[in-house]
């Protein structure tokens, strides 16, 4: 499979990560398009110099996993990411499902429109935006957007746009995020807050409870393959028990991450009351209790793409 980035490239030039994953022989192909501050990326390599014409073609090949970096601007990035998959999918001899992740801008919504592709979101694209003074704790790839970008992004998502939702856990420490911008780690603590903070929206009304479970467990489960996602007969019984009345301010102090903060500080949320994995009591009054659950899950061969 060939991909060409076929564009001549403007100035000034940002750095953009698209992580190609080729499974079974080609069936199989996932991006994850990551805009960088600066001009590093990769571990810290730098950019000496930028292309002046288009990116030559990357041949992808299967059962392998390829990075290829491009020079893009600003949230057209995204979408020209999209748009270069697009184009790969259609020209592929072997069905591609293609996820996209971290979407972060109406133009990469946009750009998924004409595709099958499924697509995830991040509760800080959904709900922080770039007016927040958080300096370099705000530090993200892709990065904060405008709050007219985010409030747009907020309809796509409720609407069904956007697929699923994950949480993009990166607990870099106080000290790391408080290094200068240019120097503070990218990505932001999130993997306790999400839900109670979508179940906080789910409250006052501006995202339905369906829309929820579809996005944070039943098509996440559907596109992985698992028995879970769903209260049915023959699924695995990891469950929560919720009390929509229960809001709490969200609080650094009470969270278990260790590295100290989140950017939710005085969000409103709705913590689950107890959480069950595989049918025995795992956590209660936001505590772990008892034996620790967790168990490998074997990879199944990956499902069928759908766009919604």
């Amino acid at each position: 499979m060939n991909l060409t980035v076929g564009r001549t490239i403007p100035s000034p030039w940002k750095r953009i990560k698209m992580q190609y994953v080729a499974l079974a022989g080609g069936a199989a192909l996932a991006i994850s398009a990551i805009v960088a501050f600066g001009a590093t990326m990769d571990g810290g390599s730098t950019a000496t110099s930028a292309p002046n014409a288009a990116h030559p073609a990357i041949e992808i090949p299967a059962s392998r996993q390829q990075t290829l970096t491009v020079y893009l601007v600003d949230s057209e990035a995204e979408a020209a990411a999209i748009r270069v998959l697009g184009d790969a999918a259609r020209s592929a001899t072997a069905t591609a499902r293609i996820h996209v992740a971290h979407i972060s801008s109406m133009a990469a919504v946009r750009a998924l429109e004409d595709t099958p592709f499924t697509s995830e979101a991040t509760p800080h694209h959904l709900l922080l935006d770039r007016e927040k003074p958080l300096a370099g704790r705000g530090k993200v790839n892709p990065p904060l957007r405008s709050a007219a970008e985010r409030t747009e992004l907020w309809k796509a998502f409720v609407d069904g746009r956007i697929t699923t939702i994950a949480s993009d856990h990166a607990p870099h420490t106080i000290e790391e995020k408080d290094l200068p911008f240019e120097e503070a780690p990218a990505g932001l603590p999130g993997v306790e807050t999400m839900v109670p903070l979508l179940l906080r929206a789910v409250r006052r009304g501006e995202l339905s409870l369906e829309r929820l479970v579809d996005a944070a467990a039943t098509r996440p489960a559907g596109l992985l393959r698992l028995e879970v996602g769903a209260i049915e007969v023959g699924h695995v019984a990891n469950l929560m028990v919720v009390d929509p009345r229960a809001l709490s301010v969200i609080r650094a102090k009470d969270l278990h991450s260790k590295c100290g903060w989140t950017p939710f500080e005085g969000f409103e949320g709705i913590f689950p009351e107890a959480t069950y994995v595989h049918g025995e009591l795992a956590a209660e009054a936001r505590e772990l209790v008892g034996e620790h659950h967790g168990r490998a899950i074997p990879v199944r061969a990956p499902g069928p793409s759908v766009a919604s």
